[in-house]
């Protein structure tokens, strides 16, 4: 289970070499990495948080998710709100 934080401070970029990306941008490059890497029998799931926390997708093996839809899903996150850590754990 990943808890993402999607708190206006993720929009916030970071630099490295040449280039600067957000750190939301960096943190879902990761979670699409990670999924990548993840074994069919090995679990998933996605919690995104800022003022309050919202399941994107439940905990789920890899073998039924749509790694595709997911990744479009990932792309599409935003930064909303300010962060309220507990809410990523309700």
């Amino acid at each position: 289970m990943i808890v993402l934080d999607i708190s206006g401070s993720m929009g916030g970029a970071i630099s490295y070499g040449q280039s600067k990306r957000s750190r939301l941008d960096l943190s879902k490059e990761a979670i699409k990495m990670f999924v990548s890497k993840l074994r069919d029998t090995d679990s998933f799931g996605l919690v995104v948080f800022d003022d309050k926390g919202e399941t994107l997708v439940p905990c789920t093996r890899k073998d039924k998710l749509d790694t595709n839809a997911l990744f479009a899903m990932v792309e599409q996150i935003k930064t909303r709100g300010r962060t309220t850590l507990s809410a990523g754990f309700s």
